[in-house]
């Protein structure tokens, strides 16, 4: 399986944090926010690539952080871009990885600013045993808090029946994360939501709301503790948590 990390966003609505560090390699309990998934990647999951898209702004500074680690296979590519003006979108640097790479088969897709405590391994087993496109699900616990990201239905066996962005009235507090798995041969529906032009190149929860009207997608509920990491009290209560838990 080879895995695609997006991670070329201009972080600003954490900054001053984010000026001279890309967010997921800000510290959370004293580790890179991107080192909690790519631990989980390799240490649960068969990874044949990783490839992690950065901008042309901090692309060294992943390649510096890159060199003090031991990830194999990992693949640090340059989007181009150097403001938050011209960024490629979440939806154009996933085409541009793919075309850097010529990746196929089977593609796990995450964004690089997540943190989960649940294991990818069971959400990748789940969406394998369905042969279907797979999204990860957290259950924010308030249809208020909803409102600020894509919401999900779920029907029977896990079928994804409805998403909704940013609803004014949430039909739910499960909520989609930016977490993706593609089965063999579904990974070129990024080429077909590429197509046409209207479409938006940014918000990925676009491309999915694409995703459940043309193709099965399932919903994988994470269970344990889940931080999207797009504030500075976000990233506040992600540090403060793992804190405490190493601490214990």
């Amino acid at each position: 399986m080879k895995v695609i990390l997006l991670c070329a966003g201009y972080g600003t609505r954490l900054r001053p944090l984010t000026e001279n560090t890309p967010k997921p390699l800000l510290p959370v309990a004293g580790r890179p926010i991107i080192e909690y998934l790519l631990d989980d990647l390799y240490s649960s999951l068969d990874i044949e690539e990783v490839v992690l898209v950065a901008n042309h702004r901090f692309y060294q500074h992943f390649l510096r952080w890159q060199e003090e680690k031991s990830y194999p296979g990992l693949v640090v590519l340059d989007d181009g871009s150097t403001t938050n003006e011209d960024r490629l979108g979440a939806i154009g640097d996933l085409k541009f990885a793919l075309d850097s790479r010529e990746i196929s088969g089977e593609v796990l897709v995450a964004g690089g600013d997540n943190i989960w405590e649940d294991s990818l391994k069971g959400f990748v087993e789940f969406a394998r045993s369905r042969s279907a496109i797979g999204l990860g699900v957290y259950d924010i616990g308030s249809l208020e808090k909803a409102k600020s990201f894509g919401v999900v239905e779920l029907g029977g066996g896990g079928r994804v029946i409805g998403f909704e962005e940013k609803p004014d009235h949430p039909k739910s507090s499960l909520i989609g994360m930016c977490l993706y798995f593609f089965p063999e041969g579904k990974i070129s529906k990024v080429y077909d939501y590429w197509a046409d032009e209207s479409r938006p190149r940014d918000a990925i929860g676009n491309f999915l709301k694409f995703l459940v009207e043309t193709d099965e997608v399932v919903g994988y509920v994470f269970k344990g503790r889940w931080f999207d990491i797009g504030s500075l009290e976000a990233y506040e209560e992600a540090n403060d948590y793992f804190t405490k838990r190493r601490g214990r």
